[in-house]
C-alpha cells in the first residue's frame, strides 16, 4: 500500500481522539467498519435509527424555539420588500426587486413563488424561514457525522446541530424575511457539501457530484456570498479523504472553481464595475473582531444587535483574529482535523461577506449566519479530546443546560420580534447614534394608522391621528441623524401632516425634493400640505 493511500484509510483525528471507539475507517466516504460506542455492528437500521432521532431532536428543539415567529408581522425592510412594491406579488416581476436584495436573485424568486401559494400574509414566508433554519441545522450535523465517518457517538456528533438551531444571535436571521438569502443559500450550500463528501469516495459517484455542482450554484444564485464554497469543499476533502482527496477530486474541484470564475465575471459584467467593495479588508477585519464579541454578548443582550456604525473592536484586532483563524486552521487540517475546516470556514464566510456586503449591513447578525455554522463544528471536536468519561459526563451536562439556555433566550428574543415598536424602540436605545433604527421605528408607526380599527368614522380618524402624532418623535430623530435622507424626510413630513400640522410638514417635505426631485409621493404630500394650510386664511379662492 503506498503512502497516500495509508493516509486516505487513516480516519481523521478526531476518531482516534474519540476513544479510538470506531477502530480504523474503510473505504473513503464509506462507513467505518465499526460504528460509534451503542451502535451494533452491522446493524444498519439501528444506526440509520439514531441518526433519524437525532435530527428529530434537533428539529422539535429549533421549532419549540422559533414557533412565535410565524406570528410577526411586515415591519422594517419586510414592509418596504413586501408591501410597498408590488414586484415580488407575481412572479414574471420579481426582477424589479434587484435592487433591494442585488446579489440574491434566487432568493426574490423564492419570495414571488412563496407569495404566489400564499398572499398577502406574512406567516407562510415565516414558515419556510423557519424550515430552512431547521434543515441547515440537521444538514450540519449530517455532515460533522460524514467528516468524522459516523464514528463520534450520536449525542455528541448533534452537538453542532442543536446549539445552531437555538444560537441566540442567529434569531434576527429566523426572524427578520429579508435574511433569507442567508438562509436559503446555507440550505443549498450545506447540500452540496454533504453531496460532495458522499459522491468524492474512492469511486466516485457521479449522480452525487452533480447534484453538489448544482446545489452550488442555487446557493451562490441565493446569496452571491456563496460563491467560494468550492474553497470550502476542498478544506472537507482534506479533512474527509487527506491529501490523495483533492488530488484525485481535481477536475471537480477545478470544474468549480472554474464555475466560480464565470460567476464573477459575469456580475463584474452585468454591473460594469467590481462585485466586491473596495473597504473589504477594514470590513472583515472589524466584522471578525465583533463576532467575537457577540459570540459572549448575544447570550445576555434580550433582544436582537443591530447593525451599528461603531464595529466594536478595533479593527486590527479584528484583522489579528482574521490572520490567527487562517493559520490555525491550516495547521489543523494538517492533521486532518475537522477544527481546521472549521477555522477555514469561518474565516472564509466573514471575508465573503466583507467583499459583498455594504459596511452598514456587515455587522448584521444575518452577516454571520454561514460563519457561525463553522464554528458550530468545534463544539463537538472539542468533546472529542476529553478523554475521561467523568469529564465528558459533566461536559454532557454542561451542553444540555447551556442548549436550554440558548432555547429561551432566543425563544424570548422571538417575543420581541412579534412587537416591532416595542423592538425598534429598543433597538434606537442599543444604537442612539444610528438613524435607521428610529426611522424604522417611525415608519411602522406610519403603517399603524391605516390599520383597521373597530368604532365610528370620528373615533378611527382620531386614531389614525394619534397613530401620525406617535411617528413624529422617532422621525424627528431619524432626521436629526441623518438630514439629508429623503426617505426620513418624506416620512417626518408625512407624519406631520397626518397629526394636523400641515404647516410643518412644509419643510421637511420640500427638504426631500431637493434631495430627491423625482420623489413623487413627497411631491403629493407637499401639495396636499400647502392645500390644507391654505383652506383657513381662504388661500384657495384667491
Amino acid at each position: 500500500m503506498s503512502e497516500e493511500e495509508t493516509e486516505e484509510s487513516t480516519p481523521p483525528v478526531e476518531i482516534a481522539e474519540a476513544g479510538g471507539e470506531a477502530g480504523e475507517a474503510g473505504e473513503a466516504g464509506e462507513a467505518p467498519v465499526s460504528g460509534p460506542k451503542g451502535m451494533l455492528e452491522g446493524s444498519g437500521g439501528l444506526g440509520a435509527a439514531q441518526v433519524a432521532i437525532s435530527a428529530f431532536l434537533i428539529a422539535i428543539v429549533g421549532f419549540l424555539c422559533y414557533f412565535n415567529s410565524l406570528g410577526i408581522p411586515f415591519h422594517g425592510e419586510d414592509h418596504r420588500l413586501f408591501l410597498e412594491q408590488g414586484a415580488l406579488h407575481r412572479v414574471v416581476t420579481f426582477t424589479d426587486a434587484f435592487e433591494a436584495l442585488p446579489i440574491s436573485p434566487g432568493t426574490l424568486l423564492g419570495f414571488a413563488v412563496n407569495w404566489a401559494f400564499f398572499p398577502a400574509g406574512p406567516w407562510s414566508l415565516h414558515v419556510l424561514n423557519l424550515a430552512l433554519h431547521l434543515a441547515n441545522a440537521i444538514l450540519l450535523y449530517l455532515l460533522f457525522r460524514r467528516l468524522t465517518r459516523g464514528t463520534v457517538p450520536e449525542p455528541v456528533a448533534m452537538l453542532c446541530g442543536m446549539f445552531f438551531a437555538v444560537y441566540p444571535p442567529l434569531a434576527e436571521t429566523v426572524n427578520y424575511l429579508v435574511a433569507r438569502p442567508a438562509l436559503q443559500g446555507a440550505f443549498f450550500a450545506l447540500l452540496a457539501l454533504n453531496f460532495f463528501l458522499r459522491g468524492a469516495g474512492a469511486k466516485a459517484d457521479y449522480r452525487f457530484l452533480w447534484a453538489a455542482m448544482c446545489c452550488y450554484g442555487l446557493a451562490a444564485a441565493s446569496d452571491f456570498t456563496f460563491i467560494f464554497l468550492p474553497a470550502w469543499a476542498i478544506a472537507l476533502d482534506a479533512v474527509c479523504h487527506g491529501r490523495q482527496g483533492p488530488r484525485r477530486n481535481k477536475p471537480i474541484h477545478l470544474a468549480a472553481l472554474g464555475l466560480s470564475g464565470m460567476l464573477i465575471a459575469a456580475v463584474y459584467i452585468s454591473h460594469g464595475a467590481a462585485p466586491f467593495s473596495p473597504l473589504a479588508p477594514r470590513t472583515a477585519a472589524s466584522s471578525m473582531g465583533a463576532l467575537f464579541g457577540q459570540l459572549f454578548q448575544g447570550f445576555s443582550i434580550p433582544v436582537s444587535g443591530f447593525p451599528l456604525k461603531d464595529p466594536g473592536p478595533a479593527p486590527w484586532v479584528g484583522g489579528a483574529l482574521l490572520a490567527a483563524f487562517p493559520i490555525a486552521g491550516v495547521l489543523f487540517l494538517a492533521k486532518r482535523s475537522v477544527a481546521g475546516a472549521a477555522l477555514l470556514w469561518c474565516a472564509a464566510a466573514l471575508a465573503a461577506h466583507a467583499l459583498f456586503s455594504s459596511w452598514d449591513g456587515l455587522l448584521a447578525h444575518r452577516q454571520w449566519y454561514f460563519a457561525s455554522a463553522g464554528l458550530m463544528l468545534l463544539l463537538p471536536w472539542a468533546f472529542t479530546l476529553l478523554g475521561s468519561p467523568a469529564l465528558r459526563t459533566g461536559a454532557g451536562a454542561v451542553s444540555a443546560v447551556l442548549v436550554l439556555a440558548c432555547a429561551y433566550i432566543s425563544h424570548e428574543r422571538t417575543v420581541q420580534w412579534q412587537d416591532p415598536g416595542a423592538l425598534w424602540g429598543k433597538m434606537s436605545a442599543m444604537a442612539p447614534d444610528s438613524h435607521r433604527p428610529w426611522h424604522e421605528w417611525g415608519r411602522y408607526l406610519l403603517s399603524q394608522a391605516d390599520r383597521p380599527r373597530e368604532g365610528g368614522a370620528q373615533a378611527q380618524a382620531e386614531a389614525r391621528q394619534a397613530a401620525f402624532s406617535e411617528a413624529v418623535g422617532p422621525l424627528e430623530e431619524a432626521v436629526k441623524l441623518a438630514p439629508k435622507n429623503p426617505r426620513a424626510l418624506h416620512d417626518l413630513g408625512y407624519a406631520l401632516y397626518g397629526s394636523g400640522k400641515a404647516a410643518e410638514a412644509i419643510a421637511p417635505l420640500k427638504a426631500a425634493l431637493r434631495r430627491d426631485p423625482f420623489d413623487q409621493l413627497s411631491a403629493i404630500a407637499l401639495a396636499h400640505a400647502i392645500e390644507e394650510q391654505a383652506r383657513p386664511a381662504g388661500g384657495l379662492n384667491q
